[in-house]
């Protein structure tokens, strides 16, 4: 066991490390530890600390067994959920917080999706079933440090490995090497580590062993990685890509480049929170009807992803010179709503998948703008970039006007049934056409 003690004072002092030594995390490692027991946090709490980035979540791993676990947190006030007691893991909830406590594990039998487990005390044991080198670190409620693979050293390197031997660690889980891209987009710097590569390229076609809801989830959360570009060249080139995303075929990564500074800088500028998944997916992939509905299909997407992609795929392009008058019609026809509390929604709209303040035919203009930004981005195609942007601002600004003429106001002039609706599509052809102008006598006139 090694035990890095030069990192003990960093989880000690940092103001990233506050987390630790919170009083109700406190009181749940003190009870899993009572005589005879340890527990420690482990994995991404850890690393990013390490990485001085916000924790979130925090997972603690005992050498309490599952029943142990329960007795104990209920005994000092802790509210439990049997999460997957069968697995090893007990949901721990106290006033403000929840945390995943699972039981040291070994593994006993795997076939690629799921491993079988047995209950062990063993740290290391622990450790060796893990994938990265970087997830296998553990620290104590004192802010001991205990790394058993050289995960301190990776983290400092910016170097994101397995643990052990690449192709072992892949065969337990295929899911590992989408979780590896990711990681490498999140923390990796340099080149990516040889041996797994290697190994990911001969054993890329596990993937097709696993279910499509698992593929997308994690594909998912490696697009929402602030730059992913780099992982997603090496997937192209380790043919990991065309078998988890076979619509891309034949199809360039060029504009996503684009994407994510256009992203990014909407970030710095308050507009948004975080990437858009769905919008890196669209990068990805022509914008042909017949393969996103492949795509939907084959990736189980949710009922609102599918929606978006194929209002994406179904909108006409729009031209950089297009003018400003037949910008406004086709945001018209496009159609918006807005809700009581705009800022609300506003808020709503940061976390991706189907903007809540747009209709969906307008978030498929909005969404067909920022590819088309993006790619002119790409080429240096400045006047078209700047042209792009002018209207994608028109776009998220512009009021659209409400028609000023009712049902009620047709039938009071003597109309009824079926020519009432003939006479609003006509009339509302010719208030669209005017810019908006024409009133409500203006219209009427014109009956």
């Amino acid at each position: 066991m090694k035990r890095f003690s030069t990192h003990n004072a960093f989880l000690q002092k940092t103001p990233e490390a506050a987390w630790l030594y919170r009083p109700d995390l406190q009181n749940l490692l003190a009870a899993l530890a009572e005589p005879g027991e340890e527990a420690r946090v482990v994995g991404g709490a850890v690393r990013d600390t390490l990485l001085q980035r916000p924790v979130t979540d925090i997972d603690i791993a005992t050498t309490a067994t599952p029943e142990r676990v329960i007795e104990r947190a209920q005994k000092h006030g802790f509210r439990i959920v049997p999460l997957g007691v069968e697995f090893g893991t007990v949901l721990v909830i106290s006033r403000n917080s929840r945390f995943q406590v699972t039981s040291l594990r070994a593994d006993i039998a795997t076939d690629g999706r799921r491993a079988k487990v047995a209950f062990c005390r063993d740290w290391s044991l622990d450790a060796a079933r893990r994938d990265f080198t970087v997830n296998a670190l553990y620290v104590d409620k004192d802010g001991r440090l205990y790394d058993y693979s050289g995960g301190v050293d990776d983290i400092k390197d910016g170097h994101v490995r397995f643990i052990g031997e690449a192709q072992t660690r892949i065969k337990e889980d295929y899911l590992r090497i989408l979780r590896f891209f990711r990681f490498y987009a999140a923390f990796g710097r340099g080149r990516p580590d040889k041996g797994a590569i290697m190994a990911i390229a001969a054993l890329k076609e596990g993937l097709k062993q696993l279910s499509a809801e698992r593929i997308w989830d994690e594909f998912k959360k490696l697009l929402t990685v602030p730059d992913p570009y780099r992982s997603l060249l090496w997937l192209r080139s380790c043919g990991v890509l065309d078998i988890i995303l076979p619509e891309s075929a034949k199809w360039g990564l060029d504009i996503m480049p684009g994407v994510i500074a256009d992203e990014q800088a909407a970030i710095a500028r308050g507009e948004t929170e975080a990437a858009d998944a769905l919008l890196r997916l669209m990068a990805l992939v022509p914008p042909w009807a017949e393969r996103v509905t492949s795509l939907a299909k084959r990736l189980r997407l949710s009922g609102a992803e599918k929606r978006r992609l194929a209002n994406w795929a179904a909108v006409k392009p729009i031209a950089p010179d297009i003018d400003i008058a037949a910008m406004k019609r086709r945001l018209y026809l496009a159609g918006s709503f807005k809700t009581d509390n705009q800022d609300k929604a506003a808020g709503q709209a940061k976390s991706g998948g189907e903007l809540a303040i747009y209709a969906p035919k307008l978030q498929a203009v909005l969404d067909n703008l920022r590819l088309a930004a993006a790619q002119a981005y790409v080429y240096h195609k400045q006047e078209d970039y700047q042209s792009y942007s002018r209207l994608l601002e028109l776009a998220q600004s512009w009021e659209i006007p409400q028609f000023p003429l009712s049902g009620g106001d047709l039938a009071a002039t003597g109309l009824h049934g079926a020519a009432i609706g003939k006479a609003r599509r006509r009339l509302e052809g010719l208030w669209v056409d005017s810019g908006f102008s024409l009133n409500k006598g203006a219209l009427l006139a014109k009956l």
